[in-house]
């Protein structure tokens, strides 16, 4: 039996609308519980057995019983029923038997029927039987509970009203105040970026009109240390070196500058061909040689036999690999050490080289780590090791790694070392 079918009365009519009601109750609660839960509450309320339940599922009272006993097994089948399912689920039932039970004994019984269902169920089906000042009476409290509840409802939906209107001047305010934000930044962002083309277009004049006396200064100290104007005594020859060395930085520097600006601008060109990787590393490691030995450090390089060639501009990856090279050798400590790794990998959906520089130099702060690849950027601590520099050895660095399609990246311990790696696609048709 399912909870909401109920069969008719199996005691018999003379019993009467009360018996009817509680054994049809019976027969929901045992469909919901078992015939044992009805049983054990009957034995709980009545010990001697005034009221028990047989196991076919009726009611069985003895003669003298009260009719109040009959009730109170009523109500406590109720009560568990509300406890489990809820009142809802109880006034359902109980309508359910009321009209049942109005179908067997007819209208006229209908009042009788209902006095046998507690007063907090079926309060519509009363209505109609209470007296007109009863009815009068819980109009009144009805009315008066739902002013109550709407002057609470009222209160609340004020106080809410007033935190939301409060909320939204404070919302409105904080816009404003971002919107106005936003248009200083943005006001001053395009300062910004006049200032940087400003700045731009200064370097890139000043380089270019830099470079040509420069290289006439190098052409004429190169041509009075060979001796062309006559012989040089050993401290002038010295002197001339040092002037010599110095206009050679002030040309790399130029030269980076209209680098970076090229690049800025998207004219930095490039000669894409494919190279063996010892065509290009050979001479920049010959190079490196003599200024590695005046600093007493090693240089040990471990290069994999057989790798295949590279697609890239041979003149700008030297430019790479000799950037690396001399500032591990100038920013290291006498006696101290470069590994230079070069080895075929794969992965990232392709074949590529790395090449890795590793030094035991003075290190990357960490907190200054981020900014390493900036324009301009020098470590604090490169700063105070070597005074001249420009700061955009490695910003053309990643600019030409990344136009190549290799990928960039470092590791650093402050005052122990760096370690500077790049990757390089392998040309698909193998050696040059």
């Amino acid at each position: 039996m399912g909870f909401f079918s109920l069969s008719q009365p199996k005691i018999k009519d003379t019993v009467g609308p009360r018996f009817a009601c509680v054994n049809m109750l019976l027969e929901t609660v045992i469909s919901v519980f078992g015939i044992e839960h009805p049983q054990k509450r009957a034995e709980e309320l009545f010990p001697e057995k005034e009221i028990s339940v047989s196991p076919a599922g009726h009611i069985v009272v003895k003669k003298d019983t009260d009719t109040t006993d009959v009730n109170r097994f009523f109500e406590a089948l109720l009560f568990d029923l509300s406890k489990t399912f809820g009142n809802e689920y109880v006034d359902h039932i109980l309508r359910t038997i009321y009209r049942t039970l109005l179908a067997k004994y007819g209208d006229k019984r209908a009042q009788e029927i209902l006095s046998c269902i507690p007063g907090n169920f079926l309060e519509e089906e009363r209505l109609g039987f209470l007296p007109k000042e009863q009815l009068e009476e819980m109009v009144r409290q009805k009315t008066k509970e739902l002013r109550d509840a709407n002057s609470v409802l009222e209160e609340r939906v004020h106080i809410r009203t007033e935190q939301l209107e409060k909320l939204l001047f404070k919302t409105q305010q904080l816009t404003d105040s971002i919107l106005k934000k936003d248009q200083e930044l943005t006001s001053a962002n395009k300062e910004l970026q006049t200032l940087d083309g400003v700045k731009n277009e200064f370097v890139s004049v000043a380089a270019h009109q830099l470079r040509t006396p420069l290289s006439g200064v190098k052409w004429t100290l190169a041509s009075i240390l060979k001796g062309d104007m006559g012989p040089l005594t050993k401290e002038q020859h010295e002197f001339l070196e040092k002037c010599y060395d110095s206009n050679d930085r002030m040309i790399d520097l130029v030269n980076n500058m209209l680098s970076v600006d090229r690049i800025k601008s998207g004219k930095f060109e490039y000669k894409i061909a494919s190279y063996s990787l010892s065509s290009i590393l050979e001479p920049v490691l010959f190079d490196i040689h003599t200024e590695a030995q005046k600093r007493r450090i090693t240089v040990d390089a471990k290069i994999e036999p057989h790798l295949p060639n590279i697609e890239c501009d041979k003149d700008k990856i030297r430019a790479v690999l000799q950037n690396f090279l001399e500032n591990a050798i100038r920013y290291n400590k006498e006696h101290g050490y470069i590994w230079l790794a070069v080895r075929k990998k794969t992965g990232d959906g392709g074949h590529y080289v790395e090449i890795s520089i590793k030094d035991t130099g003075i290190g990357i702060p960490k907190d200054e780590q981020t900014h390493i690849f900036k324009r301009f950027y020098r470590a604090t601590n490169a700063v105070s090791t070597i005074a001249d520099g420009s700061g955009l050895g490695l910003f053309i660095a990643k600019s030409i790694i990344e136009r190549h399609g290799g990928k960039l990246w470092f590791e650093s311990e402050h005052r122990k070392g760096t370690t500077f790696y790049f990757t390089l696609p392998i040309t698909q048709n193998g050696h040059k």
